[in-house]
């Protein structure tokens, strides 16, 4: 069969990450049961296969995805028969799982709701059975399944093995497998039986640490494990056998206990996955569990130092691995073949490709593209010149394939809103050769405002043709434009010499992220003025590149009383666009009669009057301060107004100037007018 696309959809914004090129990052399966360093030794596999070389033909594509449940995004994860289920923004900004029947009169996104949470995402199906994760109404995360075929469908709590949280993460007819916490804090594997009389969630070895299941094929479990003791190895589990019990697959680096392996995936006998080797890197292998002496196959690498094997189907597995120029490429390796041999699928003219799924003889998976984006593959394994096929996208610049069945891979593509929607590409013969020009756009583009205008934004678009070494592109608003605040979507267009035209898009966002930078006044001690303190003015000022006023308040406000003692002004300031800036505080401490009386204390020594003077006036101040110390407040006030009464003598006798003397009569009536006489 010789592949050519046809994107599937009915009827966003999320951002795809991207390595930068010339950088490969080895994807590893998940693990939760250890972390392992590796050592990266370059090592040769003998017999592996050369890349294949990139195909410039993508064939048609229709234009039509899956939508979403009313928000920006949506993702594809799994499909089975004509259901695709995988998850979706709603409308009010949750995340909802979702299935979607092809073959529907009028096929439309259906929403499986939740546990009573604000979240749930469809990991998998199986017929008209699909199981996820969601989130219950006391925020705990709950495995569940979704019969789309029972007379009232709704979304079944698979429960726990005692408490926490649990997800199922395979199905395979009736039987769901996944991950759960115990009720000692452990996680174990579990394996749940909708056909069962009494359904319940069995726990697949209560005796280990750690366990989670990540596949089921028929009565094969399969997953990974850990133990206190540091062993952590994959393991197969025969819900049908006479006394079943969890099956260590050992690794690929024997007599090493601290040595780990995974397993990815399962069909019929065959496990495959990832394992530490005595390279120090992680391989990918093969476990034969119907063969009379079954043990753990390496499958090598391509050249590199690592790999590992994301699925398989009947004798063919298939994953990633490093190569012998430090790229990352996709691999097939057909365990049945005469001289069996790792198989370089190649890349999209790039350094980095991944296989994620395999149905029959194709093979779908991920690829950077020459400029730097990540597409969507198919490979044919049947065809007598094999070579990776470029799935495109829905406008945009990413896409991804992350599961196929039959003919139907299913997975994720953005639009030209750069949002990214569940996809579903049916695999068909080539419609015609009439090849346009390739754009290659810019993911999109944000940038920070500088001024009220705007800013210019700079940006390059090219396009490529195999008949045209110089097809014309013209874009609006051009490179270099001023860019308004907001979102403004960018219309490029490309032209070969034949009239075949190309068109796309992306948008650059002008943003206003910068919060005003916001002046507080340093610390403010003031004396007490009555009872209630005394009224404070203070100026707190903001300044923001773009908003020419921004808005700074304090509390309590400028102009308050405030009471004795000390009071935290705190202070923000927000611009037009809400940025905030952080908050800053500052203090207002007001000094109450105690205090004060101290303070005049201190001011009479200051005078250096004579010593009969100065011991006079703080004599009665000292004995101010001690009645007021006991809650005496009329005598404190007595007090004063005999020091007022005696500084008025001194004046007469010219004991102390006039200068002293208002000072020191208007600090004292002060106090007094704080003590409320």
């Amino acid at each position: 069969m010789n592949i050519q696309p046809r994107l599937l959809f009915r009827h966003s914004n999320a951002p795809r990450s991207k390595q930068a090129k010339g950088a490969v990052h080895l994807r590893r399966p998940a693990a939760v049961i250890a972390c392992v360093l590796v050592v990266l030794v370059a090592g040769a596999v003998s017999g592996a296969v050369g890349p294949a070389a990139a195909s410039s033909s993508v064939g048609t594509v229709d234009a039509i995805d899956l939508g979403t449940l009313g928000g920006g995004s949506s993702y594809a994860t799994a499909v089975s028969g004509n259901i695709v289920v995988g998850r979706s923004e709603t409308s009010y900004g949750g995340m909802h799982a979702f299935a979607y029947d092809l073959r529907a009169d009028s096929p439309q996104m259906l929403d499986l709701g939740t546990l009573g949470g604000g979240l749930s995402y469809a990991t998998a199906v199986s017929g008209d059975i699909v199981v996820g994760r969601s989130r219950t109404a006391d925020g705990s995360v709950h495995a569940f399944a979704y019969n789309l075929g029972a007379d009232s469908p709704h979304m079944l709590d698979l429960g726990t093995l005692g408490s926490g949280d649990s997800y199922a993460s395979a199905v395979s007819g009736n039987t769901i497998v996944g991950f759960s916490a115990t009720a000692d804090g452990e996680g174990h594997a579990f394996a749940y039986d909708l056909g069962a009389a009494s359904p319940h969630m069995l726990d697949l070895d209560p005796q280990r640490y750690f366990s989670e299941a990540t596949a089921v094929s028929g009565n094969i479990v399969v997953g990974n494990s850990g133990s206190l003791g540091g062993l952590m190895p994959a393991f197969a589990y025969d819900l049908g056998a006479t006394s079943p019990r969890m099956q260590d697959l050992g690794n690929l680096k024997p007599n090493d206990d601290s040595a780990a392996s995974e397993a990815a995936a399962v069909s019929g006998n065959i496990v495959v996955g990832q394992s530490d080797t005595w390279a120090f890197g992680r391989h990918a292998f093969a476990y034969d569990l119907g063969a009379a002496s079954p043990a753990m196959r390496d499958l090598g690498t391509l050249g590199g130092y690592d790999s590992y094997a994301s699925a398989v189907s009947g004798n063919v597995v298939v994953g990633g691995s490093v190569t012998a120029n430090s790229e990352q490429h996709a691999f097939a390796y057909d365990l049945g073949a005469a001289s069996p041999a790792m198989r370089d699928l190649g890349t999209l003219d790039s350094n980095y490709s991944e296989a994620t799924g395999i149905s029959g003889d194709l093979v779908v998976g991920k690829s950077y593209t020459a400029d730097g984006n990540t597409h969507a593959f198919a490979y044919d394994l049947a065809e007598p010149s094999p070579a990776i096929r470029d799935l495109g996208t829905l406008g945009g610049a990413n896409s991804d394939a992350v599961a196929i069945k039959g003919d139907v891979a299913v997975g994720d593509a953005e639009t030209v809103t750069s949002n990214a929607h569940a996809a579903v590409w049916i695999l068909s013969p080539s419609a015609g050769d009439t090849t346009p020009p390739v754009l290659h756009l810019p993911s999109p583009i944000t940038a920070e405002a500088t001024s009220a205008t705007g800013a210019p934004v700079d940006y390059t678009v090219t396009a490529t043709d195999p008949d045209d070494a110089n097809p014309q592109v013209a874009c609006d608003p051009a490179p270099g434009a001023t860019f308004p605040l907001g979102a403004t979507t960018v219309t490029c267009t490309a032209a070969d010499a034949a009239g075949n035209t190309a068109t796309g898009s992306f948008t650059v966002t002008l943003q206003d992220t910068t919060p005003p930078t916001l002046t507080v006044p340093a610390a403010i001690t003031l004396n007490a003025t009555s009872p209630a303190g005394a009224d404070v003015t203070y100026t707190a000022t903001a300044t923001d590149l773009v908003d020419p006023v921004p808005a700074a308040s304090c509390h309590p406000l400028s102009g308050s009383t405030f009471p004795i003692g000390a009071t935290a002004v705190t202070c923000t300031a927000t611009d037009d666009a809400g940025n905030q800036a952080a908050p800053q505080t500052f203090t207002v401490t007001i000094q109450g009669a105690a205090q004060q009386i101290t303070d005049l204390i201190a001011e009479i020594k200051s005078f250096k009057l004579s010593t009969t003077v100065t011991g006079s006036l703080i004599n009665k101040l000292n004995n101010a301060e001690s009645a007021l110390s006991r809650g005496h407040v009329s005598t404190a006030y007595s007090e004063l107004n005999d020091f007022i009464n005696q500084v008025g003598d001194y004046r007469a006798a010219k004991k102390v100037t006039a200068s002293q003397a208002q000072q020191l009569i208007g600090d004292a009536t002060r106090i007094e007018a704080v003590l409320g006489r």
